[in-house]
């Protein structure tokens, strides 16, 4: 009975999809001790309405709140001596229980019956009592590497479709390079320090654990003592609804949603154009240009190509067969912010051009005479080149081209353009000096993509000035060489691309940019960097000048495998996705996911075959045919047929937990060329599918994932070249610790993904989360150039996000009830029997009001009509002894 009432009351109060949970030691603000803080039952389950942003919980999942509004869990006394019942105590989680509070007692509820024989009015016939336990909040222990157990990804791109999917059944390049893309399992070793999940027995034995208990079975198996300390940090397996809890629906599948258009669909769908058969085999990568897609959708719609980080044109006039004529060159450093290379052909073409878009006046004086001419330069003027096709360029390298008719490096020495002035009057003696007599605003500079002949429509890149200066007059012009200069560079300061709290903050690649902050400035002259031998100059600015390459976003190798590596393509300012200037942009992780599910292979739907996505499972929902390849391949409709695997709430309030889904550890890790791997741990990407990706480059970092100790031995040029993070093992204690002392500070759950990210939280955790002799640090502190601190060397909310993205969720699907009843005998008051049992409950995406309610209902249901959500149904059951407890 105790059992039915609760999943009764988790099913009122959690089955609804805006309803997030959390235990109540969310709300102890003050954790700096280690002692509870007052918090008397820390590990109740809370459930909060999302649609209200308050403390105060709907309910504690504890009987006793059934009919009366909660009880506080924070001073509430339920012990054995205030008729309470203890449901886990130190045969369940052992000395924790009582170190750390770990003990849960529930309140004892009366039965009571008004005809018992021979005794007058209502008597008490026995007592029950529940408590829910939240394991969402939970490592889950069953997970394992799929790339080493049997039966891994294996897909048929034969169809040559696009999007295509990857083949991975022989390609162990792939295979491993997938570790790098999305964590390979939750690190178990970090809560149970003997165990290896890597070891091939455990790789076996571990997804069979139904069971904490069966923990002590594998391999270098635990102690009895270290599995029941872990109870409130590990579960065997944790399940998620893919619901989007700030609005009460499923989450879209963007696998082979077109709907997303822009960036997002190109980023995609693409895939290397050139992977060089090198040691170690596919690290290096080329990519051609590629112009926006011409579909307008949700999200920015660039393409694929460098940036103009500088660009300029200089202008000169000479006589020409007695007429007068404009010598200009052409200049630009078009930069490559890919970790992967960029590579032009005679098919695809860069063109940069500078258009004119209003009239701009001259005043031309020979050296004889003194006469002078008045020469125009006519509104909608455009001088146009191309960029010679053979050149490539490197990863996060800025290249300087220089030219009239074509243009190419600047040491290549090619010649300036010259195009008569009409209406000039015919002269022959030589200009001695040129005066400016009009200013010109709006000034565009447009980069074009070629292809087999056509220009890009619109440009790649449009990059306008909003006013331009007037060159100063008088300058000398006793030469043909171009005197006169209108131009740009970018902001000096890299965290006007990096970062977005920045007041001028902008996503290099926009297509359309203009402003103050795309200038040097607005009054002084245009100044390129003197250009080195061969033509290659680093980031414009002070800090980071001659030599450095700036690696700021991933170009894909293989499949996309979860939102968040789509953090560097959505939003006008880089990485929104993750960061806490996303704003709304962060709604993406609740509303979307990626299945990975084959678009061409025919697939069987029977989780036979492991997608790239490893974190989620097909469901075949009761009483309804399952699912068919459609049905996953369609958008909307495929969460409906699918669970997360190991979902995690990103309220747990367990430290170990986070432990053991920060960072990646990876044997063998191969980035040198030379086929030596290294041993990564606790490793952070920013590129994920180019972190390998190093290029000729000289003066580059040698290992591109360093180490927090690794960073003060890096220059100002090294650390832009850098591709990811490592922490060490203290340092991930430390920032877990960290994110669950502000969670607690909070004092309240959140809400949504989104809100989530957009608090900062993981931020400030990383800004303070390092121990430096007797206080903390952040981790990024041993940057000691504060422009440097959003490069990939520095770790970043949104990396430490993309770790969990694949499975993270901000309430838990799945629950552990433990129930109690005993028969007291209504005449002397003594109990007469007792029983414990123990269920595992999980929320499916099944609608209690109608399991077989049609597919668009299932996805947003009505919440008139289903004001209970979502069904709970008991998976297992067990009976508990007091030896169990």
């Amino acid at each position: 009975m105790a059992l039915n009432i609760a999943v009764g009351q988790l099913q009122r109060t959690a089955g609804p999809d805006q309803r997030v949970t959390a235990l109540a030691e969310i709300q102890d603000t003050t954790p700096a001790t280690p002692a509870i803080s007052g918090v008397l039952n820390p590990k109740w389950t809370g459930i909060w309405d999302s649609t209200a942003a308050t403390a105060t919980p709907l309910a504690w999942l504890v009987s006793g709140s059934e009919t009366s509004s909660p009880s506080n869990a924070l001073t509430n006394d339920v012990t054995a001596a205030t008729a309470g019942v203890q449901l886990v105590g130190a045969n369940s989680a052992g000395t924790v229980a009582t170190a750390i509070s770990g003990l849960v007692h529930a309140p004892l509820v009366d039965i009571e019956s008004s005809s018992v024989p021979g005794l007058p009015g209502n008597q008490r016939i026995g007592r029950y009592a529940y408590w829910v336990g939240d394991e969402g909040v939970k490592s889950s222990a069953s997970l394992v590497d799929a790339l080493a157990a049997a039966n891994v990804i294996s897909y048929d791109n034969s169809l040559g479709a696009d999007p295509v999917d990857d083949d991975w059944s022989a390609d162990a390049v792939k295979k491993e390079r997938l570790n790098q893309i999305q964590l390979p399992r939750p690190r178990l070793e970090k809560i149970l320090a003997t165990v290896d999940p890597d070891l091939a027995s455990n790789v076996i034995a571990q997804p069979k654990v139904l069971e904490r208990n069966q923990l002590l079975f594998l391999n270098a198996s635990p102690s009895i003592a270290q599995v029941r300390n872990s109870f409130h940090d590990t579960t065997p397996l944790s399940r998620g609804v893919l619901a989007d809890t700030a609005i009460g629906t499923l989450r879209t599948d963007l696998t082979s949603n077109t709907g997303t258009a822009g960036a997002v669909t190109s980023f995609l769908t693409l895939r290397p154009a050139n992977i060089p058969v090198t040691l170690p085999a596919g690290v290096e990568a080329e990519f051609f240009p590629v112009s926006p897609s011409s579909v307008a959708g949700t999200w920015p719609t660039y393409g694929l190509y460098p940036v103009l980080a500088e660009a300029g044109i200089r202008i000169g006039f000479s006589i020409v067969g007695g007429q007068v004529a404009l010598n200009y060159f052409l200049e630009t450093e078009l930069w490559n912010p890919y970790a992967a290379r960029l590579r032009m052909d005679a098919a695809r073409t860069l063109r940069f051009s500078v258009t004119f878009p209003a009239a701009v006046n001259f005043l031309l004086r020979n050296t004889t005479d003194s006469t002078t001419q008045a020469v125009s330069i006519a509104a909608g003027t455009k001088y146009a080149a191309d960029i010679v096709n053979t050149n490539i360029l490197e990863p996060g390298q800025i290249t300087r081209f220089r030219g009239g008719a074509t243009m190419d490096l600047v040491s290549v020495g090619v010649a300036q353009a010259s195009v008569t002035i009409p209406g000039a009057a015919t002269v022959t003696d030589p200009i001695g000096e040129v005066d400016a007599q009009s200013t010109v605003s709006n000034l565009v500079f447009s980069l074009e993509l070629v292809n087999s002949g056509v220009p890009s429509t619109p440009p790649l890149q449009n990059l306008t000035l909003g006013s331009v200066f007037d060159p100063e007059p008088g300058i000398a012009n006793a030469t043909p060489t171009p005197a006169l200069g209108y131009g740009y560079e970018f902001n000096r300061d890299l965290r006007v691309w990096s970062e977005g709290t920045q007041g001028q903050s902008r996503d290099p690649r926009l297509p359309v940019m203009s402003g103050v902050a795309f200038q040097e400035t607005a009054a002084a002259a245009w100044s390129v960097t003197n250009p080195s031998a061969n033509g290659v100059n680093g980031f414009s600015g002070v800090a980071l000048n001659d030599g450095a390459r700036v690696i700021l976003f991933d170009l894909p190798r293989q499949e996309v495998t979860a939102v968040a590596q789509l953090r560097h393509m959505i939003g006008a300012r880089s990485y929104e996705l993750g960061n806490s200037w996303g704003a709304g942009v962060n709604n993406t992780f609740d509303t979307s996911f990626i299945s990975t599910t084959p678009r061409n292979f025919s697939w069987p739907v029977d989780n036979s075959l492991q997608r790239p996505n490893r974190y989620l499972d097909v469901y075949t929902p009761e009483g309804v045919p399952p699912a068919t390849l459609t049905d996953l391949r369609d958008p909307a409709s495929a969460a409906r047929y699918q669970l997360i695997r190991g979902a995690f709430n990103i309220n747990s309030t367990s430290q170990k937990a986070w432990e053991s889904v920060l960072g990646a550890k990876l044997a063998g890790w191969d980035h040198s060329g030379a086929g030596a791997g290294v041993a990564l741990d606790n490793a952070f990407f920013r590129t994920e599918h180019g972190a390998q990706q190093r290029g000729a480059l000289s003066g580059t970092v040698t290992v591109p994932v360093p180490t927090t100790g690794a960073l003060a031995t890096l220059s100002a040029l090294e650390i832009p070249g850098a591709t990811g993070r490592q922490l060490t093992a203290v340092e991930v204690t430390n920032l877990a610790t960290e994110i669950v002392r502000l969670l607690k500070v909070r004092g309240r759950p959140f809400t949504s993904l989104a809100e989530f990210a957009n608090s900062g939280l993981i931020q400030t955790a990383i800004d303070s989360a390092r121990t430096q002799g007797s206080i903390l640090v952040g981790l990024n502190s041993d940057i000691s150039n504060a422009e440097l601190r959003f490069t990939a060397a520095a770790l970043t909310q949104a990396d430490v996000i993309a770790c969990i993205a694949p499975f993270m969720a901000a309430r838990s699907d799945t629950f552990v009830v433990r129930a109690y009843g005993e028969v007291v005998n209504p005449a002397t008051g003594d109990r007469s029997g007792r029983a414990w049992c123990e269920a595992t409950v999980q929320r499916l995406p099944d609608l209690v009001s109608n399991s077989a309610a049609p597919v668009a209902t299932v996805i947003n249901p009505p919440p008139a009509s289903n004001p209970f959500g979502r069904r709970f149904k008991i998976t297992s059951l067990r009976w508990l002894s007091p030896d169990d407890l």
